[in-house]
């Protein structure tokens, strides 16, 4: 479904005075409207936006500009079952959660020459954890929109934004300054990292440790592309200080997956320089057992959270299948290690066999 995108424009109304602003957005096909009453504490939001089959959606954020974290306001349009509208709380780009204290009075809803229009109204100081004081001491906050589909007939079936953006306003004065969000580069920097991390320097550098050591130059190889996984890693974890101030539990889960790994890829090297000298030793036997299972911990779980990520990233205007992709790369190079162990056990076995029927 295409939605025919106006302009958003904000009028705020202080006792006596009203403050009028028109905030262009060539990508916008809704119009806000807000009038903020101090004698009562509260702010009227009028939307009007093309109807279709779809969610309309009017964020606040005191630290954010993006959804995660805001307190919104849905809109879900259907001409079967007309107009809802809830309070909600994006914990993440994910479906919303609905605010079961709530806080919006509807005052009206309508369609008219193909327009939706929606009058809400709530209180400027919010209710309860979930929403967010609309301030009007002079400071700044941001303002969010965004619209997409809905798959179904509920608010936990709406799909992720087709198109959003976020303001700098100020609510008392109405100053306001767009924002321009480069977060998706980030998200795509710091996926290409870990991927050359965790998706081919770990892994090549294990498998040469395991299956190259016939080659002279095996431990130089295996040092220097382990070092350089490290290094990706680090830039990638720096880049994600960036992008992670959304935080939604599938976000938690990624980060939480993320610091783990990062111990255990750090963590390694540092393993690598106790290396018992001795190679016949029983330490360094037990010092190999535990360097190869951290290494390959370490790779099992960034699998796990590259895919996370994928599933993160991936939106309505991103090219989907980038996690089925790797999973498919994963089972590929799965299949290349193990056909490879099997084989150097079976040439291992012919060759102890073949020393035992010369003996």
């Amino acid at each position: 479904m295409i939605f025919v995108l106006f302009c958003l424009q904000v009028y705020c109304s202080f006792s006596q005075s009203l403050i009028t602003n028109d905030i262009v957005n060539a990508e916008s096909r809704i119009h806000i409207h807000y009038e903020i009453n101090l004698n009562t504490s509260t702010i009227d939001f009028f939307l009007n936006g093309t109807v279709g089959k779809g969610w309309y959606a009017i964020g606040f954020n005191n630290d954010y500009p993006g959804m995660p974290r805001s307190d919104i306001i849905w809109i879900r349009y259907d001409k079967n079952t007309g107009v809802e509208v809830a309070d909600g709380y994006a914990g993440s780009y994910n479906p919303p959660d609905i605010d079961c204290v709530g806080g919006l009075s509807v005052k009206s809803t309508s369609v008219v020459e193909n327009t939706l229009n929606v009058v809400v109204s709530r209180e400027l100081k919010g209710q309860d954890s979930q929403d967010v004081t609309i301030r009007v001491d002079g400071s700044t906050q941001y303002l969010i929109w965004a619209y997409g589909l809905v798959e179904g007939g509920s608010f936990s079936q709406l799909q992720i934004p087709q198109k959003g953006g976020a303001y700098e306003i100020n609510f008392k004065t109405g100053n306001y300054k767009p924002i321009k969000n480069n977060k998706k580069i980030l998200w795509i920097l710091h996926g290409a990292l870990m991927f050359l991390c965790w998706g081919v320097c770990i892994p090549i550098g294990i498998f040469m440790a395991r299956f190259g050591k016939k080659y002279s130059f095996w431990f130089i190889f295996h040092r220097t592309i382990q070092m350089a996984g490290v290094m990706f890693m680090l830039i990638g974890l720096i880049v994600s200080q960036y992008m992670q101030r959304g935080i939604s539990d599938q976000l938690n889960t990624h980060r939480s997956i993320g610091i783990l790994v990062f111990i255990l890829g750090f963590g390694n090297p540092l393993i690598a320089f106790i290396r018992p000298h001795d190679k016949t030793s029983k330490p360094r036997k037990i010092w190999y057992i535990i360097h190869f299972t951290v290494g390959v911990l370490g790779v099992i779980f960034a699998w796990v959270n590259i895919v996370l990520g994928f599933n993160l990233f991936e939106t309505s205007k991103t090219p989907k299948g980038f996690s089925i992709i790797f999973i498919i790369y994963i089972v590929f190079v799965t299949v290349g290690v193990f056909s490879t162990e099997i084989y150097k056990r079976i040439k291992n076995f012919q060759s102890a066999k073949a020393t035992q029927e010369v003996k």
